[in-house]
């Protein structure tokens, strides 16, 4: 994995506090990593995974609002 760049921002799922993390890329021109980690585990994603990955959770949660009626 790359070097750490920064931490983007800490999140909590439930009782689980996480840190989203972006990494420099591991070889030139390569992409840069997001790791979203805690003590216990780490999931690895290169930039365009993790857009992937953000829109898929989005559009979930719009879906679940939808089918409960939720307004905000």
């Amino acid at each position: 994995m790359g070097e750490k760049i920064k931490n983007l921002q800490e999140i909590k799922i439930g009782d689980c506090n996480l840190i989203i993390e972006l990494n420099k890329a591991t070889f030139k021109n390569g992409p840069r990593y997001i790791h979203i980690q805690n003590n216990r585990i780490r999931y690895n994603f290169s930039e365009t995974e993790f857009i992937e990955f953000a829109a898929l959770i989005n559009k979930a949660v719009n879906k679940m609002k939808s089918m409960k009626n939720i307004e905000e």
